[in-house]
């Protein structure tokens, strides 16, 4: 922001002018000018900050440091937990695709629902999820529960891809490791 001198007279006038009281000379001038309105709270992106606590998270150290999809999911879904406790524990008490059980208090729930399942504990709850999911998996759960809890479309996309494909696929790994397993034989 650029600071100009202008006289007693000039000041009057632009007080004269104020309508709001959370009006400042530059709104005053920008009208006179007749420049648009709209640019008026445009900040620099530099100084734009989004007022998300969970894109704050997103971008904090604690998160960022994560470098596995599982780490971020459980971390994600702590921390809705944290936000939104009610609304996190009714949502998991009844979220299901298909025949699998996400979440539950209880382990033994989730590993009823299905064969060879890896179960984790979510961070600072009381609930358990299926881990054994790809990434892209991870990331339909985290929006559907997002926006389950209010987040607009934009903020659940953003999370949700914070969370990257491993480039792994099963099959492919599945065939490596029949691979590794029949040269040890050798």
């Amino acid at each position: 922001m650029k600071q100009i001198e202008i006289d007693d007279e000039v000041y009057v006038v632009l007080v004269k002018r104020v309508t709001d009281f959370n009006q400042k000379p530059n709104d005053i001038l920008r009208d006179v000018l007749g420049l648009n309105k709209s640019s008026i709270s445009a900040k620099p992106e530099s100084e734009a900050v989004e007022k998300s606590p969970l894109l704050n998270f997103i971008n904090s150290s604690q998160y960022r440091s994560r470098k596995s999809g599982i780490e971020k999911y459980l971390l994600i879904l702590g921390w809705l937990y944290r936000y939104q406790p009610k609304k996190f524990e009714k949502l998991a008490d009844e979220y299901q695709r298909g025949k699998r059980v996400y979440f539950a208090r209880d382990a033994k729930q989730i590993a009823e629902s299905g064969q060879g399942i890896t179960i984790k504990q979510i961070p600072g709850t009381p609930y358990h999820t299926l881990a054994t999911l790809d990434n892209r998996q991870k990331r339909i759960i985290i929006g559907d529960v997002m926006a389950e809890l209010g987040y607009s479309s934009e903020i659940c996309s953003q999370v949700s891809g914070t969370i990257e494909d491993s480039n792994i696929k099963r099959s492919h790994s599945r065939k490596l490791l029949a691979q590794l397993l029949s040269e040890e034989k050798i």
